[in-house]
């Protein structure tokens, strides 16, 4: 990791930093027609997505309901006892642990929730 992260830092210095290449540099030249085109219809789809996302949302609305009661139905059985009689694990008092151990609240939907869970 350490290897990798400095010959990083090493390439970036010799690719952004270094000594340009000598002679004459060719001019970059602008999008042509069909990358224009290319980049126009990308940005109206991004934008499209971002602004009117439902029917993109209604075309996986089928396979996530599908997910959502397979995920029920699994949650719905209990587990055996065994699994659940374990020892205890011992915690610290609320003052020794930091105001960055506190829980965060969540909302979670009322229909992503098991059956016997729901209010």
């Amino acid at each position: 990791m350490i290897l990798g992260a400095a010959y990083f830092l090493w390439y970036y210095e010799r690719a952004f930093f270094g000594p340009a290449a000598p002679g004459p540099q060719k001019p970059l030249r602008d999008l042509q027609p069909r990358e224009w085109g290319i980049a126009a219809a990308l940005s109206v789809m991004v934008l499209w997505i971002g602004l009117y996302p439902a029917p993109f949302l209604n075309m996986i609305n089928g396979s996530v309901q599908k997910l959502v009661e397979r995920v029920e139905q699994g949650s719905n059985h209990t587990r055996p006892p065994q699994a659940l009689s374990h020892p205890p694990t011992p915690s610290l008092p609320r003052q020794a642990l930091g105001p960055w151990d506190a829980p965060l609240p969540v909302s979670v939907p009322a229909e992503l929730l098991p059956v016997s869970s729901r209010r």
